[in-house]
């Protein structure tokens, strides 16, 4: 267990704490808290959650003037720390630091005597995880789901420095096992899916803001995706339905929550009476025993209102109507299948752009700002995995492949794509867990990152990598 470290300064002193060369004894059991013990002004922080990276922190100052806390680098750099103020005590929590780094903390408020502090983080446990890069990266840092011993999110910067990480699972927990599902939202949270029984939401200062439970708030079986629209949670779940061929198959569903509310279902088999197609296999063989897992919907991105789906046994990406308050709710605006033209949800487009102009298989149907498509076009093995762009005119039924780039390997089994705003892409091999930048018009990757176990032993399970954006 790592042992908390609490750090606290008065007006003009300052004490290390945290430090990774320090025995963690100062006189007694009990941690440092001199400023706020004694209600002399200062600054007392503590780990919160057993977290090495995430300190909690209150400040005392001498009026109720509004305050400001700052983290301040190594390099010199402040980060302006939100912050909550009750009178002379302000609260915050310190995210997004460095092991085995120093940093200072200020305090700064009109009228009063700036207050300052001075910690360095402990090191990670032995058996924790880095990662290997090559190249620059044209983002600040990146969101996945990794962990040597158990699961966890983690945050890398561009460097493959680990910055941030949280367990999935609350101590005593045995399950969840695996994150198989994750998100970033409109609203500055990280969204998952843990195994089939559980959507979870934090911010990044690791509170729990959500928690959906198979059987207590929902009954079907969640699974790949989840996303936040309008302030609806959605989840990608699925169903048993025996249809009019007599088979059973597994269908699709989108469940919509209000906070824990249900308050509305997205069923594929309102839209479409299965005959045929799909594939038997192992995904659902526990939930739906002797099923066909009929279109295996495995990504979910709003988009102006509406939903992209990717549909994976029927190589078709849809496009539906996610007001659920509108006449038209659930209907398909268009389809897109480069493979069959009578496919089972359709094809709305004719194709072109360089052989072969398709896709198989695919996750992660995204689009970017420009109305271009991002998917992880896995293929068929031996095939190498891509990830590949497309031009969209539905008006004009036409789709271009614009361009796509090799993962280097066949990655059967989920897989992202994700576009930045320079016009680069972002794509994650879970069969490799390797994440791959690449420019338009550039064959190989300008950047990679490949997370390892630095004890050795196997990463879990890797669903997807978000490339994100902060502030130093």
């Amino acid at each position: 267990m790592m042992r908390d470290c609490t750090f606290a300064i008065l007006t003009a002193a300052a004490v290390a704490c945290g430090s990774p060369h320090d025995d963690g004894h100062n006189g007694s059991d009990r941690p440092t808290d001199s400023g706020q013990g004694s209600k002399e002004p200062g600054i007392s922080c503590e780990n919160k959650n057993e977290n090495t990276l995430l300190y909690s922190c209150t400040a005392r100052l001498e009026s109720a003037n509004t305050a400001t806390a700052y983290l301040e680098h190594p390099n010199g750099e402040r980060r302006l720390v939100e912050s909550v103020q009750t009178g002379s005590e302000v609260a915050f929590t310190l995210w997004r630091m460095y092991p085995n780094t120093a940093y200072n903390v200020h305090i700064e408020s009109d009228g009063d005597t700036p207050l300052t502090t001075s910690f360095t983080t402990p090191a990670l446990p032995d058996d924790w995880q880095d990662a290997s890069v090559t190249g620059t990266a044209s983002f600040t840092h990146l969101l996945l789901p990794v962990g040597c011993g158990s699961p966890h999110l983690v945050v890398y910067d561009g460097s493959g420095r680990l910055s941030w990480y949280l367990p999935i699972r609350t101590q005593g927990e045995l399950a969840p096992s695996s994150v198989v599902g994750l998100n970033y939202t409109e609203d500055d949270t990280v969204l998952a899916v843990l195994d089939d029984t559980h959507v979870r939401e934090w911010s990044w200062t690791q509170d729990l803001l959500l928690e959906l439970v198979r059987g207590v708030d929902f009954d079907e079986p969640v699974h790949h995706d989840v996303a936040r629209a309008n302030g609806l949670t959605l989840a990608l779940a699925a169903e048993g339905y025996r249809a009019q061929d007599g088979i059973d198959y597994v269908m699709d569903v989108v469940l919509m929550f209000d906070g824990n509310a249900l308050v509305d279902r997205y069923r594929l088999v309102d839209h479409f009476e299965p005959t045929g197609g799909g594939e038997f296999g192992v995904f659902w063989s526990d939930a739906f025993p002797e099923h066909v897992d009929w279109a295996h919907l495995n990504s979910i991105h709003p988009v102006q209102g509406d939903w992209l789906l990717s549909a994976r046994f029927m190589n078709t990406v849809l496009r539906v109507r996610g007001d659920r308050v509108a006449p038209d709710f659930g209907e398909q605006v268009w389809a897109m299948n480069p493979l069959t033209e009578d496919g089972p949800l359709g094809n709305d487009f004719a194709f072109a752009g360089p052989d072969p102009a398709n896709f198989r298989g695919q996750h992660h149907a995204n689009m970017d700002a420009d109305g271009s498509m991002l998917l992880f076009d896995n293929r068929v093995q031996p095939d190498d995995s891509r990830v590949s762009r497309w031009s969209v005119d539905p008006q004009n039924g036409s789709a271009a492949l614009v361009e796509n780039w090799s993962m280097g390997a066949h990655c059967p089994i989920q897989g992202s794509a994700y576009p930045l705003a320079n016009g680069h892409v972002v794509g994650t091999c879970p069969a490799t867990g390797e994440i791959r930048e690449f420019a338009p018009g550039i064959e190989e990757p300008v950047w990679t990152l490949t997370p390892r176990c630095t004890a050795g032993g196997q990463l879990p399970f890797m669903a997807r990598a978000i490339p994100l954006n902060f502030d130093p």
